[in-house]
């Protein structure tokens, strides 16, 4: 988890999709072991069946403050290789802007991958002048966000799915992307 997960309602529809597929997991009967991992605080709970665990883990993950957090995807494979020892299907969900390798993770586990997008990050309108403050650094700046800009932020989200999209289709993972 990182900062720009604090674009718009993110964070909201993260907590959302863990609940979703944390109490259907365990409706089920199947074990659950939640892991969060952000830049400042990494959240593990041992397998589990209970429902209560669901809204314990959901409080956790919202109390996390995420401005200023960095994103950890270089190091996210690595993080939960560590975490979780036995063969597993491990879905993983978040914004995923940047880069990740998933082939340590993929050798070992089933994997599914969940891309939450905002709207406005998958089709940008122009907004003239404004000032931004960047969730990971927490730097403020001016801009001004007219055709041109539109068409490079787009381009660069573009190629970022397009690489992540690869990615996966080359390890043979499944993948669905949510936009909210």
């Amino acid at each position: 988890m990182s900062g720009s997960l604090l674009f718009k309602q993110k964070k909201e529809a993260l907590l959302k999709m863990i609940a979703q597929l944390g109490f259907s997991t365990i409706k089920n009967a199947n074990a659950l072991t939640p892991v969060m991992i952000s830049h400042h605080s990494e959240l593990y709970l041992p397998p589990t069946k209970k429902l209560g665990a669901i809204s314990h883990f959901l409080r956790k993950i919202d109390a996390v403050n995420l401005e200023g957090a960095q994103s950890i995807l270089p190091n996210l494979a690595q993080k939960i290789h560590q975490k979780v020892k036995k063969r597993s299907l491990i879905v993983l969900v978040g914004d995923f802007l940047g880069e990740v390798d998933l082939s340590l993770l993929a050798k070992r586990h089933v994997l599914y991958v969940i891309i939450i997008r905002d709207r406005f990050e998958e089709n940008p309108h122009a907004l003239g002048d404004g000032e931004f403050m960047d969730p990971q650094t927490l730097e403020k700046a001016a801009f001004y966000f007219g055709k041109k800009a539109k068409e490079a932020y787009a381009k660069r989200y573009h190629d970022n799915d397009l690489k992540l999209i690869r990615h996966l289709q080359m390890l043979g993972i499944a993948y669905d992307k949510v936009v909210i």
